[in-house]
């Protein structure tokens, strides 16, 4: 407007390179072409779809719609990052622009504090209620490490703007400094980022993220130790680091037990990290060496994931790799990995070269500020998947530009660092931009419309208020809206079936598979379809491969089960009930059920028991409660073999083994299992009274009484204890 010229952001292209890399992972490639580029998505794609259809073509990611929904968000944040450039054109704007969210910066940490310490059932007391899983919400997150990514970006930029924008006083005694400094009319304003600084500090810590907390020390202490080697700004650093040690008082006045418990969790006994994360990093390692060079498609790591995975998370999904840059090295392979890489190196050094020539205070705090809230982001991207979180993402190329505003922008209207174009192509550009992010919201806005309209018309269905014809046809033009989206043609499929339309199942079901080719619920309805169209072949062909897709349910498996029961392949079928019981021992009574549905000899029950001890004690009780008690004892010994190998032993065995003992009056062996037992358990009072007892009905009461005084001393809060001890000491005299 009013003649301005148009900025082009530093490193733009390499940012726009990185986006329309993104958009290339959704382009379909025949398939040799795409087993030249990525053998790993090939070998990803013949799992399944290319099982059915050879030919068909294929893109590099494999979940579109994920990806598309990523190219969204990079593309907004590249417009984000565009248009904040164009208006930080001066240090006044980027000044007014700054101001107004250090407001609402420290506004929103005051407001989550007061929520941690008056927490309430609904978010900020009045919003919607939060979701039933929340590991440690925080402000609007449900997720204390998130917050804590928000945090760590903006406090090394709240203390660089209260250092910038102090009020200025020259007097000459120091008395008259602090008097016109207080009663300055800026004073307050300047005191009250001083104490937004303060409070962000104290939520990063209240947080519990030990991610968050280290990387808010590592760049507010390196920020600190920076300005004060400076002669002009030492001051500076030791008001930072004044201020930070407030923060810290005052997070101590409330107690540091939580925080430091959190810490002292980290670790376990033997020094290892408590966590899985280890595990998943070294799972990304060996799935980047499947998809080196083009990756599995931005957004796609819950997908491509699954067939990796190693850590023992039962039904819980790992939709991240909780390290930013393995899951960019996973998702876009090398070369995405380096126009990232590029992009942010390449834009630090071009600012870095710009503002160490630069004398004003304001562009050379801000660009500090900025520089270090990248900084502790980047290095909590080493532990967590911040840049995955909208907001965070979001907020880290605003940092990119105001970055890039403070060392290029002149003090006053004029021109800049910056290449400049014609205005006119800027208005156009600008008007794109902006567009973008329209057509980014009015996705997302369908995407959200279209899930619950999904469900409505499920529910519908399901009770019979809506007939079968109407419901497929508002499914299709929901698909119309919504293309990529695989759960509707699957929902399609589902209709086909009920009505006994097979052929168009199959249809709608490849179409399913075609748009997500590793989800396990959508290949085994049509492994099912092509069972009953009679190709049982590559009917067993994909109904193994749902199981390798989706390791996180045991309905795979208890289909497959099924179906080759019913098919009377119960030899298989066996193989694969061991295989689902070691794989999820919670399922162990539905496939009981279908190893009584389909005849199976509960005799035949030890040969099919993985060596698990939770699924070897329920397959001992389960024997026993059918009247096969010496099977029952072989299974239990068995579970107590393995127990005494297993990383995390139980005493289920142990008991289980003793019972049986006492009712075969063989006191003996039952000594015996307890005195080994407690090689392991030694800090079991239960154990120490059970044998205690057992040295009584052998008359052996000294034994007795030593063991009843162990667990006495192991346990003084249970009273039957202390009485049969009490007991046995009176007996003795």
């Amino acid at each position: 407007r009013d003649g301005e010229f148009l900025c082009r952001p530093p490193c733009m292209g390499l940012l726009l390179l990185a986006v329309f890399f993104v958009a290339l992972q959704l382009v379909p490639l025949p398939p040799q072409l795409l087993h030249m580029l990525s053998p790993g998505t090939w070998r990803q794609y013949q799992l399944a779809l290319a099982a059915v259809d050879p030919h068909i073509w294929m893109p590099l990611s494999l979940h579109p719609r994920a990806t598309w929904f990523e190219l969204l968000r990079w593309g907004l944040g590249a417009a984000i990052y565009f248009l904040l450039i164009q208006y930080c054109r001066t240090l006044e704007r980027l000044r007014i622009l700054l101001v107004t969210l250090a407001w609402f910066w420290g506004g929103y940490a005051f407001i989550s504090l007061m929520q941690y310490l008056l927490p309430g059932e609904r978010i900020f007391w009045l919003l919607s209620k939060w979701p039933q899983r929340c590991a440690h919400p925080f402000g609007t997150f449900v997720n204390g490490n998130h917050y804590a990514g928000f945090a760590e970006m903006v406090l090394p930029l709240l203390l660089a703007l209260f250092l910038a924008l102090r009020p200025r006083v020259n007097y000459l005694t120091r008395r008259e400094q602090i008097v016109e400094f207080f009663t300055a009319s800026a004073a307050s304003r300047h005191l009250l980022l001083a104490l937004a600084a303060v409070i962000m500090a104290i939520t990063v810590v209240l947080s519990l993220s030990r991610g968050g907390i280290i990387s808010s020390a590592i760049a507010v202490a390196v920020f600190a130790l920076l300005l004060v080697t400076d002669k002009r700004y030492r001051r500076f650093g030791v008001v930072i680091m004044v201020m930070m040690v407030l923060a810290l008082t005052l997070v101590g006045s409330a107690g540091w037990d939580t925080v430091l418990g959190r810490f002292d969790r980290a670790l376990t006994a033997t020094g290892a990290i408590a966590d899985q994360r280890p595990q998943y990093w070294r799972d990304c390692v060996r799935m980047a060496g499947d998809f080196p060079l083009f990756g599995s498609g931005a957004g796609t790591f819950i997908d491509s994931y699954a067939r990796y995975k190693t850590a023992q998370t039962g039904i819980l999904l790992v939709n991240h790799a909780h390290n930013d840059y393995l899951e960019l090295l996973v998702t876009l392979g090398c070369c995405g990995m380096m126009l990232v890489a590029a992009f942010l190196l390449r834009l630090l050094y071009i600012n870095w070269q710009v503002v160490r020539r630069r004398r004003n205070e304001f562009a050379r705090l801000v660009w500090l500020g900025s520089l270090f809230g990248m900084v502790a982001l980047l290095c909590h991207s080493v532990t967590d998947f911040n840049f995955y979180i909208g907001s965070n993402g979001y907020y880290f190329l605003m940092l990119c530009a105001v970055n890039s505003a403070a060392a290029n922008a002149p003090s006053e209207q004029g021109r800049c660092y910056y290449a400049l174009y014609h205005h006119r192509c800027g208005w156009l550009t600008t008007t794109g931009c902006m567009t973008l992010v329209v057509m980014a919201l009015l996705a997302h806005s369908a995407a959200t419309v279209a899930d619950r309209r999904l469900d409505a018309i499920t529910a519908s269905y399901g009770v019979g208020t809506l007939p079968a014809i109407s419901a497929r046809r508002q499914l299709l033009n929901l698909h119309y809206v919504q293309p990529l989206y695989a759960a509707l043609p699957y929902a399609c499929g589902n209709l086909a079936i009920n009505t006994g339309d097979s052929d168009q199942a199959y249809l709608n079901y490849l179409e399913a598979v075609r748009l997500r080719p590793l989800h396990g619920e959508y290949i085994e309805a049509l492994a099912l379809v092509l069972a009953h169209r009679g190709d049982m072949d590559l009917a067993d062909k994909l109904l193994r491969a749902a199981i390798v897709c989706d390791p996180y349910s045991s309905q795979r498996y208890l289909s497959y089960i099924t179906w080759l029961f019913s098919n009377q392949r119960s030899e298989q079928a066996r193989n694969w009930v061991t295989r689902a019981l070691q794989q999820y021992p919670g399922s162990f009574d539905q496939i009981m059920v279908l190893l009584v549905l389909y005849g199976v000899d509960a005799r035949l029950l030890p040969l099919l028991l993985p060596d698990n001890s939770n699924v070897l004690v329920r397959g001992g009780d389960y024997l026993l409660k059918h009247g096969h008690e010496a099977l029952a004892q072989e299974v239990f010994k068995s579970a107590w073999r393995v127990t005494q190998t297993a990383g995390h032993p139980s005493s289920a065995a142990v008991w289980r083994l003793r019972r049986l003992y006492l009712r075969q009056h063989d006191y003996a062996a039952a000594i015996a299992l307890l005195n080994e037992a407690l090689k392991i358990f030694a800090s079991d009072a239960g154990l120490h009274a059970a044998l205690g007892d057992i040295y009584q009905r052998e008359g052996i009461s000294y034994r007795a009484v030593e063991e009843f005084r162990q667990a006495h001393m192991l346990a003084p809060q249970k009273q039957w204890i202390k009485q049969r001890l009490h007991r046995l000491e009176q007996q003795m005299q």
